[in-house]
């Protein structure tokens, strides 16, 4: 065939050429002579075949056809019949579908603008499931990528549009959108991945009467497929975390860090790395959060980048880890789980207990069960019953004789031997606290260089009303922890040597040491806002600062301290309404303010902040009896909204407050009378339940009260005298004792009373000169020994002679 005097393709191939018209020669043409064709025909065979290679090669590939519908359902009303608000969903949403279209994805529109669909009611949803199931057919590859709330119903796993709702009555739901109907819709399409980051809280805590309970989503309840990848950002039964409010949540976090990582690499395999990321991250947060994945049928092989797909030579091992890893994370569960029980049983923690304080006892007790399950014998396995019991017996003689066979081995098991001491310290704490002070001690004879051993001992120390101790193990902790890695340690022990200076009544040093500790850390939060706890330990240290400035009376300051406080403690209980030392958290930040309210004199305000706090701590309290930390909480918070009756004249109700926090104050002291603040709360309870009693007239029962106080403190200040704190407190049980005395008319004891308060504030005055405070107090306890006196000299008593 000739065209132009050009070589031309046989007619199948010609019409791409309608130029081109072949012209055959005659038959009678030498072209048709059998020696010819013999030499000719194998010739255009091989022109034929490269031509037909070269026509292929210029045309163009036709790419593969992937489609991805990705939400974003936030806007939740937070309503009683309808879930709450969440944070980050759009955000996490509108950053994946942009980089899916930038990879050759065709992401759908909801509004037919920009990229994704968010904040979809379920009309809304169906909708966009219309466009994915259209767009599916003939796909090479479908991605549902969803965000937002998940739970599960009678009828399986359920996305919630935002107009969803929840009926209490028969605790079912209306509107939602079960999983089943994405699957169908993306049925047509040849390789199928799915991806929920979805909030997995059980929705009906919002009902009343049902407490908080972590819902699980379920075993995913999928059809026959030939080619499904489905991931959920956490396992069944496990919350998952939503993230900071303006920051992507830790599994979003992970899953952008990787696609731009390994864009080469198969979903499949990614989502291993994935998994892995959030594993570690979390690990280092309030809990663990386990992503899943499941497949059915053959695994897609396709790549974010769409080519050049290439499998990840560690691949099998590093599913294996994420395998082990996950294994782990689900045993250390179960673990936590037993601590938990313990720590119920046995009264919790040792009050004032933090967040992070409780973690840490929850750390070593999960250790504990960790190398008791780790013993597979019938010993190890008895205790680890024993101790989810709350019977800590069989686990202490064990770890006994781990130390002390370490301790006679010497220098070769030291730090197996502190490992013991510690976890041994951990079994006393909820019930002994000089004990777990003990065994910290021994811990730190081991293994001197260790900050966090010597932190403990000083908190227990300092629980233990041994002041003077503590402020050794925290000048210790500070001296260890030295390094960048040790910024968490290195904040503590400075905010816990403010703590020694502040009950010593040094307020300059420890304003010194708290802005000490504010410089550690707040840098490092700044530059990595999603450490979590980096930021709580921000919030902690303008707690510090705030203290301070209260008891230098710089109460605007102050509260703007507590206000930076509660800012963060808001932000991060909103981030994880399920956590518990968040929520813990705020309920101080709130306290906080309302004291300052308080000294301002703005009552209503103040009486809304305790009522606020009261509010979030009932729930703790209620949600896990027996914490006896939980239980104080609720303590404080009766006492500040009594003072506030109190203080708006409403004495009745005032004493009913109060008596309700001093059964809990007397319940608590009663479980470790060697723990001196609950010892000192219970004065606390005495001394408000004798002031009320001395505006009500009833004298008598004032005194008792506050010489029940007085008895307490006495010995609370012979046992630390270098408590500070413990002193100003004896110094006001004397002056009010010595002021029911002379409403009594008994002026010679209320002498004695008077010139004892005023030894003390004299010694406190003259230790700290610019410490506010005490020179109040003194000034007071020379005006009420002076008034004494002018009324003994009206009556012709001879005046005592002072000491």
């Amino acid at each position: 065939c000739y065209c132009s005097g050009k070589v031309e393709t046989s007619r199948p191939i010609i019409a791409a050429f309608p130029s081109c018209e072949p012209t055959l020669p005659p038959p009678t043409s030498a072209w048709l002579r059998p020696a010819v064709l013999h030499l000719v025909l194998p010739m255009l065979a091989r022109v034929f075949a490269l031509l037909a290679i070269a026509l292929l090669a210029a045309t163009p590939a036709q790419a593969a056809k992937r489609v991805a519908l990705v939400i974003g359902n936030q806007a939740y009303p937070g309503t009683a019949t309808t879930l709450r608000p969440l944070h980050n969903p759009r955000l996490d949403a509108e950053r994946l579908a942009r980089l899916l279209q930038s990879h050759g994805f065709e992401v759908i529109s909801c509004d037919r603008k920009t990229p994704g669909c968010f904040d979809l009611t379920r009309e809304k949803l169906n909708e966009a499931l219309d466009d994915l199931k259209a767009a599916a057919k003939n796909a090479d590859l479908a991605l549902v990528f969803y965000a937002g709330h998940g739970l599960q119903v009678a009828e399986g796993n359920v996305l919630a549009p935002i107009d969803m709702e929840l009926k209490c009555e028969d605790a079912a739901q209306r509107r939602g959108v079960v999983l089943t109907t994405v699957l169908d819709a993306m049925a047509a399409a040849k390789q199928k991945i799915v991806v929920m980051d979805a909030c997995r809280n059980d929705p009906l805590t919002q009902c009343p009467g049902r407490g908080a309970v972590a819902l699980s989503f379920g075993a995913f309840n999928l059809p026959a497929a030939e080619s499904l990848l489905l991931v959920a950002s956490t396992k069944p039964g496990q919350l998952a975390n939503d993230g900071l409010p303006g920051a992507h949540s830790p599994f979003a976090r992970a899953l952008f860090h990787w696609l731009e990582q390994a864009a080469h690499m198969p979903f499949d395999q990614m989502f291993n790395r994935v998994a892995a990321q959030v594993i570690d991250d979390t690990t280092r947060g309030q809990f663990t959060q386990v992503p899943e994945r499941l497949v059915r049928g053959v695994a897609p092989e396709q790549c974010f980048a769409g080519k050049n797909c290439s499998a990840d030579p560690e691949a099998a091992k590093l599913r294996q880890q994420v395998e082990t890893m996950t294994a782990e994370r689900a045993r250390d569960q179960d673990l936590v789980r037993i601590a938990q029980a313990y720590l119920r049983s046995r009264g919790s923690g040792n009050a004032p207990l933090s967040a992070e304080q409780m973690q840490a006892i929850l750390g070593e007790l999960t250790d504990t069960g960790r190398d008791l399950a780790a013993r597979r014998t019938p010993e190890g396995d008895r205790a680890l019953e024993s101790l989810g019991r709350g019977d800590a017996a069989p686990a202490e003689t064990l770890l006994q004789e781990v130390l002390d066979r370490a301790r006679a081995a010497a220098d070769t098991r030291r730090a197996e031997a502190a490992k013991a001491a510690r976890q041994l310290a951990a079994l006393a704490r909820p019930r002994d606290i000089a004990k777990a002070a003990d065994y910290y001690r021994q811990a730190v004879e081991l293994v001197p260089a260790d900050p966090e051993t010597w932190i403990n001992l000083g908190e227990a120390l300092r629980d233990a009303g041994r002041t003077n101790d503590a402020k050794r193990s925290f000048e210790q902790a500070a001296h260890h922890a030295r390094g960048d890695g040790d910024i968490i340690h290195r904040t503590k022990a400075n905010y816990r040597l403010g703590d020694i200076a502040l009950a010593q009544g040094n307020l300059a040093s420890a304003q010194r040491l708290y802005e000490t500790a504010m410089a550690i850390i707040a840098p490092k939060a700044a530059a990595e806002p999603t450490r979590l706890d980096w930021q709580r330990e921000v919030s902690v240290s303008h707690i510090k600062l705030g203290d301070v400035l209260v008891a230098q009376g710089n109460l605007p300051a102050a509260l703007d301290a507590f206000n930076a406080s509660h800012t963060i403690f808001d932000r991060l209980a909103k981030a994880d309404p399920g956590n518990a030392g968040w929520q813990r958290d705020l309920s101080v930040s709130q306290e906080n303010g309302g004291d300052v309210l308080v000294d301002q004199g703005n009552l209503p305000s103040a009486l809304d902040a305790f009522n606020a706090s009261l509010a979030i701590r009932e729930r703790l309290a209620k949600a896990d009896p027996g914490n006896a930390g939980w239980q104080r909480d609720v303590f404080l918070s009766y006492w500040r909204v009594a003072d506030i009756e109190r203080k708006q004249g409403n004495h009745a109700a005032a004493l009913t407050v109060i008596r309700t926090g001093e059964a809990i104050m007397i319940r608590l002291a009663a479980l470790d009378q060697g723990n001196a603040e609950w010892q000192r709360d219970l004065t606390t309870v005495h001394e408000f339940v004798g002031d009320v009693l001395v505006e009500q007239g009833n004298l008598p029962a004032a005194l008792d009260a506050f010489n029940a106080s007085l008895a307490i403190r006495d010995r609370l200040a012979k046992a630390d005298p270098g408590n500070a704190g413990w002193q100003r407190d004896l110094s006001v049980s004397h002056h009010k004792i010595g002021d029911v005395l002379r409403a009594q008319g008994n002026l010679a004891a209320a002498f004695d009373a008077f010139n004892a308060s005023l030894a003390i504030a004299e010694r406190l005055a003259k230790a700290d000169p610019g410490n506010a405070g005490w020179q109040r107090d003194l000034s007071v306890s020379h005006d009420r020994l002076g008034r004494l006196l002018e009324r003994m000299s009206r009556k012709s008593e001879p005046a005592p002679i002072s000491p």
